[in-house]
Protein backbone atom coordinates (compact mmCIF):
# COMPACT_ATOMS: atom_id res chain seq x y z
CA UNK A 1 0.00 0.00 0.00
CA UNK A 2 1.81 3.15 -0.94
CA UNK A 3 -0.69 6.42 0.26
CA UNK A 4 0.64 8.35 2.71
CA UNK A 5 -2.84 9.68 3.75
CA UNK A 6 -3.45 5.70 4.69
CA UNK A 7 0.06 5.23 5.88
CA UNK A 8 -1.84 4.46 9.84
CA UNK A 9 -3.11 1.40 8.16
CA UNK A 10 -1.71 -1.71 8.84
CA UNK A 11 -2.08 -4.44 5.33
CA UNK A 12 -0.02 -7.35 7.27
CA UNK A 13 -2.56 -7.24 10.18
CA UNK A 14 -5.76 -6.48 7.96
CA UNK A 15 -4.65 -9.48 5.86
CA UNK A 16 -3.89 -12.08 9.01
CA UNK A 17 -7.36 -10.50 10.53
CA UNK A 18 -9.30 -11.70 7.54
CA UNK A 19 -7.44 -15.10 6.74
CA UNK A 20 -10.52 -16.97 6.98
CA UNK A 21 -13.28 -14.57 5.20
CA UNK A 22 -13.94 -15.08 1.48
CA UNK A 23 -12.01 -12.64 -0.71
CA UNK A 24 -14.95 -10.48 -1.31
CA UNK A 25 -14.79 -9.60 2.21
CA UNK A 26 -11.44 -9.15 2.50
CA UNK A 27 -11.39 -6.18 -0.08
CA UNK A 28 -14.22 -5.05 1.46
CA UNK A 29 -12.11 -4.67 4.63
CA UNK A 30 -9.52 -3.08 3.01
CA UNK A 31 -11.60 -0.73 1.34
CA UNK A 32 -13.46 0.26 4.52
CA UNK A 33 -9.96 0.54 5.83
CA UNK A 34 -8.62 2.78 3.61
CA UNK A 35 -11.92 4.97 3.27
CA UNK A 36 -11.46 5.63 7.14
CA UNK A 37 -8.01 6.93 7.29
CA UNK A 38 -9.03 9.47 4.31
CA UNK A 39 -11.66 10.40 6.90
CA UNK A 40 -13.47 13.33 4.68
CA UNK A 41 -10.64 13.96 2.62
CA UNK A 42 -10.82 12.76 -1.26
CA UNK A 43 -8.26 10.42 -2.83
CA UNK A 44 -5.81 12.17 -4.54
CA UNK A 45 -5.58 9.26 -7.18
CA UNK A 46 -6.76 5.92 -8.45
CA UNK A 47 -6.86 2.98 -6.24
CA UNK A 48 -6.39 -0.42 -7.04
CA UNK A 49 -7.19 -3.58 -4.59
CA UNK A 50 -5.90 -6.87 -5.45
CA UNK A 51 -6.88 -10.05 -3.40
CA UNK A 52 -5.60 -13.49 -4.52
CA UNK A 53 -7.20 -16.23 -2.80
CA UNK A 54 -3.95 -18.83 -2.43
CA UNK A 55 -4.44 -22.29 -1.87
CA UNK A 56 -0.14 -23.46 -1.51
CA UNK A 57 1.99 -24.82 -3.31
CA UNK A 58 1.35 -26.56 -6.84
CA UNK A 59 2.53 -30.28 -6.00
CA UNK A 60 1.64 -31.30 -9.73
CA UNK A 61 -1.35 -33.14 -9.25
CA UNK A 62 -3.42 -30.03 -10.02
CA UNK A 63 -5.17 -31.09 -13.54
CA UNK A 64 -7.31 -28.21 -16.10
CA UNK A 65 -9.10 -28.02 -18.94
CA UNK A 66 -8.98 -24.68 -20.25
CA UNK A 67 -5.01 -24.61 -19.99
CA UNK A 68 -5.28 -22.58 -16.78
CA UNK A 69 -2.54 -24.60 -14.92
Amino acid sequence: MQERVAETVDPPALLHDTATKHPREVVRTLIGVVADAYGRQQPKGDATVLCLDWHGPVDGSRRTINGAA
